[in-house]
């Protein structure tokens, strides 16, 4: 996938965007969950690349009259769906639809996604702001999906301090801002240690405040949460001259690895757990160039097979506290 073509008008540069998931059980009294480890998860909790779709129904975006917990997805256009990904059922879409069938609660989904190139520092000033965020008008969701996941604008602390479960990721266009898509590539063109901490180092203090901000609206209620870290979409990317893949490979992978590693960390410290999807995205080592099979060709998204594969890669982490 180029960089001019696929990356210029989405988030794709490196699907890095952090995911939390934040589930909490407004049904259920929960325990608390593990801390995560300050690195990549070990081999028993990655998960395989799934081998089909989740096959499960959207949920309905109008349970509220019965027992339930409501969902509210934000963060980049990974999540957003519509052309982004070649009109696939976007995993918070599928992640509803997965908790509703494993636990038997109702879903009730809000996807307030942005298709802007959302970064942390944006996200963070958003919910601090109160902001209202949600669909993009000049990016329509399909019809069906807007049925099913009440894709409409609301003021994002309002919806969080209701959700019982909140998606974040953010991150890429965060990454992307340094590697960019044009010479000299990444801190002028070196990819060395001041490079990836100078890059890493604002993520992580903006997802820090994100989620010590979801705590205090959330009020102390028992809360899951979930971070998804990102993978390397850089390596021989057939946008970027070959003598420039070749030097900048091992620092990309560098980057990303302490990006995932700064997830852990912030999961740890908020009773949290990362979800490795570098070891899905960049194979079982996470040395391998992104796995074209899991990304639309066009909107360089995760298209159907990767969404199914974050939700799969979630659900085998399994949903204590909810469950």
């Amino acid at each position: 996938m180029s960089v001019t073509t696929a990356r210029t008008l989405s988030r794709r540069s490196i699907v890095l965007g952090l995911s939390l998931i934040v589930l909490t059980a407004a049904c259920t009294s929960a325990g608390t969950a593990g801390p995560a480890s300050p690195s990549a998860p070990p081999a028993s909790q990655r998960t395989p690349a799934p081998t089909s779709a989740s096959g499960s129904p959207p949920p309905s975006a109008s349970v509220s009259a019965g027992p339930h917990w409501t969902y509210v997805a934000l963060g980049d256009s990974s999540g957003y769906g519509a052309a982004d990904c070649g009109g696939c059922v976007p995993y918070p879409v599928g992640l509803a639809a997965r908790i509703s069938a494993d636990t038997g609660v109702a879903v009730e989904l809000h996807n307030l996604t942005q298709h802007d190139l959302l970064t942390s520092s944006i996200l963070l000033q958003e919910l601090l702001a109160n902001a209202t965020i949600g669909t993009d008008p000049g990016m329509p969701r399909d019809p069906g999906e807007m049925a099913s996941s009440a894709a409409t604008p609301e003021p994002v602390r309002d919806a969080v301090a209701k959700a019982d479960i909140i998606t974040i990721q953010v991150g890429g266009n965060d990454i992307f801002e340094t590697l960019g898509g044009a010479p000299p590539y990444g801190c002028g063109g070196v990819f060395d240690a001041t490079c990836v901490k100078s890059t890493v180092d604002p993520i992580e203090a903006n997802l820090e405040s994100i989620l010590a901000e979801i705590g205090k609206l959330r009020g102390g209620r028992p809360t899951m949460i979930r971070i998804i870290g990102g993978d390397d979409g850089w390596i021989d990317d057939d946008g970027v001259p070959a003598a420039v893949n070749a030097e900048r490979a091992a620092g990309t992978l560098a980057m990303v690895a302490a990006e995932n590693a700064a997830d852990c960390r912030v999961a740890s410290k908020h009773d949290a757990r990362c979800v490795d999807m570098f070891h899905v995205f960049n194979g079982p080592h996470a040395t391998l160039p992104e796995d074209s099979s899991y990304f639309d060709p066009a909107g360089g998204h995760p298209n159907q097979k990767g969404q199914d594969a974050y939700v799969a890669a979630i659900a085998a982490l399994g949903y204590a506290p909810l469950r």
